[in-house]
């Protein structure tokens, strides 16, 4: 009720006095690789989608092929993970493209690291598996997981 109500007479005033300004510097390090139990959280609080829905939803990007297997305990991609194919189709993705192109520049002139997480020895982390075309995934919770997944692979390759 509080916030409506300021809303209103902030958009009525004709002056506002600013009293006071308070900056601080927020950071968090880059995620490990994603795996089942963040997936299904990511999903629950992202997408609102229940445990038994967002696996659907990824058993179904898995078999169409856009994503990983998602049944993973794994945080760690191996070694020699094919992160250029991960990448690839992404570049020209309107949201992500050029920080893609970046990683993908990065990757080719071998400075990139994967993140160190926990290799459980099952399945590597759960990533996209190639770029899904805009009339691929009709919206829903389709699209909206896979496009989580991709932003969270992405985030693993950020410094």
């Amino acid at each position: 009720p509080l916030a409506p109500r300021a809303e209103r007479r902030l958009v009525a005033a004709d002056r506002l006095r600013v009293v006071a300004v308070d900056r601080s510097r927020v950071s968090f390090p880059p995620p490990v690789g994603l795996c089942t139990v963040a997936m299904l959280k990511l999903a629950s609080t992202a997408l609102g989608l229940s445990p038994r829905r967002a696996m659907e939803v990824a058993e179904d990007l898995y078999t169409s092929g856009f994503i990983s297997y998602p049944r993973t305990e794994s945080t760690r991609y191996p070694a020699g993970f094919d992160v250029a194919g991960a990448l690839a189709g992404h570049e020209t993705d309107p949201a992500h493209g050029p920080i893609v192109q970046w990683l993908l520049l990065k990757s080719q002139a071998g400075g990139l690291q994967l993140r160190s997480g926990v290799d459980a020895g099952d399945h590597p982390p759960i990533s996209p598996t190639r770029a899904a075309p805009r009339g691929a995934l009709r919206g829903g919770p389709a699209r909206g997981l896979y496009t989580a997944v991709v932003r969270h692979f992405i985030a693993t390759l950020l410094p």
